[in-house]
């Protein structure tokens, strides 16, 4: 079985950097091209079934005027756009495997500007609603089981194997030492966590008992002139056997090749790159001599 770890794909982002570019339509090429390493991969060790792991910041906050210039719409249209391209991710997978799919909430995805713990108030995300959203509409489909959403951790198994959800803000700077930490208050509950999945800061770092995960976004001018801080769209595929588990990052910068999933045209005419679809140049007042 494969494990595919999807956080932090913040679809309304715009980047329009030397070194990167971002908005709806390279997100749909970078998991058009994710989907197509899955399926490499799910073929060579005759994977069955896809385990999608959803660990949030599925959009991009607004609470900052930086975020705001950033945004291609609002975060309405863009929970619709989002969940056109990963019904089309989704059903991409489909076609070669059986899929499973589990979520928890994201920082960034949440719609009231505090930062919540509690149930009812960090459910109040725009990562439960594109799920809840995604779930409905594959009710009744064969092949593809929506098996969980819950607050802020969730826990999984695969082949016998215990997996920790996290988004990864609860995580400190002390990665490994961190982790443990988080998996202990588990074991207290009688419960092994054998390996932890979690995001955030968007850049990957695989480790023995835990995998974090980058963006599909890629460096934007935040990280790169506010923290110096460089990094690449990628997410990480764990492949579980009986033997072990072998997890990678999945490079997903380059998409040179790769047709983007459709999504619909109504909303994307409404992001500021495209508004001008709308409108067709006319003469208002002309003179003549």
């Amino acid at each position: 079985m494969l494990v595919v770890q999807l956080s932090d794909l913040h679809f309304n982002e715009r980047v329009e950097l030397p070194s990167n570019r971002y908005d709806f339509s390279v997100a749909a090429a970078r998991l058009a091209k994710l989907a197509g390493r899955i399926k490499q991969l799910g073929r060579s060790y005759g994977a069955s079934k896809v385990v999608i792991a959803c660990l949030g910041d599925f959009l991009d906050s607004d609470r900052r005027l930086d975020e705001l210039l950033s945004n291609a719409t609002n975060r309405s249209k863009a929970t619709l756009l989002a969940v056109d391209i990963l019904r089309a991710f989704m059903l991409d997978l489909r076609s070669e495997f059986e899929l499973e799919v589990y979520g928890i909430t994201g920082n960034e995805s949440r719609v009231k500007p505090e930062l919540g713990w509690s149930d009812e108030l960090a459910t109040d995300s725009y990562d439960l609603m594109i799920y809840a959203i995604l779930r409905r509409g594959f009710e009744g489909t064969d092949g593809i089981a929506f098996c969980g959403f819950q607050a802020n951790e969730l826990l999984f198994e695969v082949m016998g194997r215990t997996f920790l959800c996290l988004h990864g803000h609860q995580v400190g700077a002390n990665l490994q030492k961190s982790v443990q930490e988080i998996t202990g208050k588990y074991a207290a509950r009688g419960i092994t966590v054998d390996y932890t999945l979690f995001g955030h800061l968007h850049a990957t770092a695989i480790g023995d008992y835990h995998a974090r995960n980058a963006s599909l976004v890629g460096s934007n001018a935040y990280s790169e002139a506010g923290l110096n801080f460089c990094s690449k769209a990628a997410q990480n595929v764990h492949i579980v056997t009986a033997q072990g588990l072998d997890g990678m990052k999945v490079d997903l910068q380059d998409t040179s090749g790769i047709e983007p999933y459709p999504f619909a045209s109504e909303w994307e005419a409404y992001c500021p790159k495209s508004a001008g679809k709308l409108h067709e140049g006319a003469v208002v007042y002309q003179v003549i001599v």
